[in-house]
């Protein structure tokens, strides 16, 4: 099978597509007869590329335009190599393999990933625009072969906007148990100073719709129950300084602790040294949960995890099997949850194992390459 992906977001920059995309690209690349990834320039691509055992072809420095330096390239491009799939990580740069298949015939099959916030992203809503848009979107959708939803969610969104089951194939994210594992990091609990501390651990942006502040009210309550129990939040973003003046307000500076960005490197450091991961999203549509990638590589490293019901987390969680799920916007359910996992440790402990064992059995993106990989080539025989 030969193969072109098309993704606006991959390395060197970070986030969660382009986790998705890079940690694809490295499997399905090792199965393809031919296999390149397309994406915009950005500095220090040059290097990176380098390290990769695929190619990579860069277009513009912005991935928003992607499309538009790929629509000269690609039509002599798939034809020349027998593209037989253009894979797209979003629908946003599909236009450019529809219009190279209308000129070349390549490539035979388009297919397209579908995370959550890019379906419900209306960039003219409420504009006298946005009839127009809805429509254009509405006849690239037509021209996709397949889609590849990350969750049940993200696949009723597709059939809301005209989309058979027929037409999609849910494939659940992943994550790496090589890299996300259990073992003991003590040491980071002592540079810290949190020895002996009941620690919840938080890694995201930091937005409103993450729910940090819910997790820190809840905080100022449970101390007078659990006094041992630390919340660390790693991460920036926009609500940095409100949660931190909240936080002062609340006298919690001795509760609650802002880590900023750690490196990637560092990650499972901080997942192996809390005892819940905890991520209480809500809806705000066009930004949702997806899926949830931090709840797996929490599991990943045998941690018991709380999610809630917003979005695709139910897929990344399964209630009262690798953690719990709660409603959204309800702190009652959430401070129970806490309360539950750290007052039970032996019960969380079960859960953190279950979801490890389902890291290793079914979401790590080697299986998740696969299942990928196994659908496309039945699409392209179908």
């Amino acid at each position: 099978m030969r193969v072109a992906l098309i993704t606006q977001d991959f390395p060197p920059d970070t986030g969660g597509i382009e986790t998705y995309a890079n940690e694809l690209a490295k499997r399905l690349a090792q199965w393809c007869d031919d296999f390149t990834v397309y994406a915009p320039g950005v500095d220090g691509a040059g290097h990176d590329d380098q390290l990769f055992d695929f190619a990579v072809k860069r277009f513009g420095r912005f991935n928003s335009l992607l499309n538009f330096s790929l629509l000269p390239f690609l039509p002599n491009e798939v034809y020349r190599k027998n593209i037989e799939v253009c894979f797209h990580t979003q629908w946003q740069t599909v236009i450019s393999s529809i219009f190279a298949r209308q000129i070349s015939g390549y490539p035979k099959k388009i297919f397209t990933a579908a995370h959550a916030r890019e379906l419900l992203y209306n960039p003219y809503e409420n504009t006298p625009a946005s009839p127009f848009f809805l429509r254009y979107r509405s006849r690239i959708f037509d021209q996709v072969d397949h889609w590849f939803p990350v969750s049940r969610y993200t696949r009723d969104i597709l059939t809301e906007q005209g989309i058979s089951d027929k037409e999609s194939t849910v494939i659940r994210n992943g994550t790496d148990p090589d890299r996300f594992y259990p073992f003991d990091a003590s040491g980071l609990r002592r540079e810290l100073g949190l020895e002996n501390r009941k620690i919840l651990l938080t890694i995201t942006r930091l937005v409103q719709r993450k729910g940090i502040d819910d997790v820190i009210k809840v905080i100022d309550h449970i101390k007078e129950d659990i006094p041992e129990i630390a919340y660390v939040v790693v991460g920036q973003g926009p609500k940095e300084a409100a949660l931190k003046e909240m936080v002062s307000r609340r006298n919690l500076e001795s509760y609650v602790y802002f880590h900023g960005e750690v490196s990637h490197e560092s990650l499972p450091r901080y997942y192996n040294m809390c005892d819940v991961f905890v991520m209480p999203s809500r809806t705000a549509e066009p930004d949702v949960e997806g899926f949830g990638i931090v709840f797996l590589e929490a599991n990943a490293c045998a941690k018991p995890v709380i999610g809630t019901d917003s979005g695709g987390i139910p897929d990344a969680v399964l209630d009262k099997e690798t953690g719990l799920i709660i409603n959204e916007r309800d702190s009652d359910q959430l401070s129970r949850a806490i309360r539950w996992m750290l007052e039970e440790p032996q019960q969380a402990d079960k859960l953190g194992r279950q979801g490890r064992k389902r890291v290793e059995q079914d979401l790590n993106w080697e299986e998740v390459a696969d299942k990928l990989y196994r659908t496309m080539k039945n699409k392209i025989n179908s």
